[in-house]
């Protein structure tokens, strides 16, 4: 769901999604506690009127219901993708609004499905990108020494390597490529 943001930024007022903007027409607001609703940002950028929020529910009574209310006084609602290839399309749709996103779709599919295989797509894709690509942060990443880089580098590579085989179509195409991207950092 897309939500206003509010907040100062400061600890005692971090910025956050504006959840009683989406509970408070709910009939049972006042029994919903609004800051235990679990909620992520994904590129997040306090400047802008508004952020992507992720709702994760749990087993709040109120949860159908509010769910509904948050739907009906969200800014947009969307129904969560179930695969990967549906994680993509939702990316892609969002990020024709959000041109000034960093974070690709395997960030996004992460944040979304929370499979671990995309966190290192994700992961896979910022190494490629600050070592080889854009190198927005390459400076910063040249303070770590050299066996620390790779040491690194090689651990995500690794765990990468476990997912060998797992996967077919879109996932297991992307494997190959998010694992020839390592390769290549690891030479840099």
């Amino acid at each position: 769901m897309e939500a206003e943001i509010i907040g100062s930024g400061k600890e005692d007022d971090p910025y956050r999604p504006n959840l009683a903007q989406l509970l408070d027409t709910h009939p049972d607001y006042g029994n919903i506690d609004k800051y235990a609703v679990t909620w992520g940002a994904f590129e997040f950028h306090p400047d802008q009127a508004s952020a992507v929020i992720i709702v994760v529910t749990g087993d709040n009574p109120y949860q159908s219901g509010a769910i509904d209310t948050q739907k009906q006084n969200a800014l947009r609602s969307f129904d969560p993708p179930a695969s990967y290839d549906d994680a993509i399309t939702l990316y892609q749709n969002l990020k024709g609004d959000h041109p000034e996103w960093l974070a690709g779709k395997d960030n996004f599919s992460y944040q979304v499905l929370g499979h671990e295989i995309f966190e290192l797509f994700a992961v896979a894709d910022f190494y490629y990108g600050e070592m080889i690509e854009h190198q927005t942060h390459y400076d910063q990443l040249k303070r770590v020494t050299t066996e620390e880089l790779y040491a690194t580098i090689k651990m995500w590579q690794n765990r990468l390597k476990q997912y060998e085989g797992q996967f077919t179509g879109a996932v297991a195409e992307n494997y190959d490529k998010h694992m020839n991207k390592l390769k290549e950092v690891l030479k840099v």
